[in-house]
């Protein structure tokens, strides 16, 4: 049976564990450590840069001031029109306001008076319109009465063609009576003359 080596004797050591003659050496400080580099874009391009911020006052001042650039511009371009239009732009005197003032109620008053003429001539037509019915309803009794004269008129004439043939009657009695009359007379003379009268003497 194999035995095993003799095991050394340890050193004596101080109270601090430490041999005996030897010190500890003084402590470092630890070293600060330092931040590792954020990776660059340039070095690593597949990491995306990280997106812009901003915060609701910088979007009030960008929405102000593209507000009143907006404004301005407009103003501008509308001011130029009305420049090109009136061949540039000209503030009226007090004398014109004065007489544009006057026309105003020149025309006014002339706007007064046509209006005065329009209600009148409403007023004329409204009659002439009333006046036109009236005419409508002479026209139609007078298209009625013509209608009855016309008709009257019809009458007389067949009154008249039956008094024609009355009279024509009339006379043809009157030729008959005379005739009869006639011969009445022509026979009582013959009968006289056939019977004379008796003559009666004293």
């Amino acid at each position: 049976m194999a035995t095993s080596p003799p095991l050394p004797e340890p050193n004596p050591v101080g109270a601090e564990g430490l041999p005996s003659g030897e010190t500890l050496p003084p402590a470092s400080e630890p070293e600060a450590v330092k931040p590792s580099p954020l990776p660059s874009t340039a070095e690593n391009p597949s990491v995306p840069p990280p997106p812009a911020t901003f915060t609701r006052t910088q979007m009030g001042c960008a929405f102000a001031l593209s507000f009143f650039l907006t404004l301005g511009l407009s103003l501008f371009l509308t001011l130029g029109i009305l420049a090109s239009l009136n061949g540039g732009l000209r503030f009226a005197s007090q004398a014109q306001v004065a007489s544009l003032s006057a026309r105003m109620e020149a025309m006014e008053t002339r706007l007064g008076q046509l209006s005065t003429d329009i209600n009148t001539l409403r007023e004329r037509v409204s009659s002439l319109e009333a006046l036109g019915k009236r005419v409508t309803t002479v026209e139609q009794a007078t298209r009625s009465l013509n209608d009855s004269v016309e008709s009257l008129s019809q009458q007389a004439d067949e009154n008249a063609a039956q008094l024609n043939a009355l009279q024509k009657e009339f006379k043809a009695l009157q030729e008959q009576n005379g005739r009869i009359q006639a011969f009445l007379e022509g026979l009582r003379d013959l009968l006289t003359g056939i019977f004379p009268p008796e003559v009666n003497t004293p």
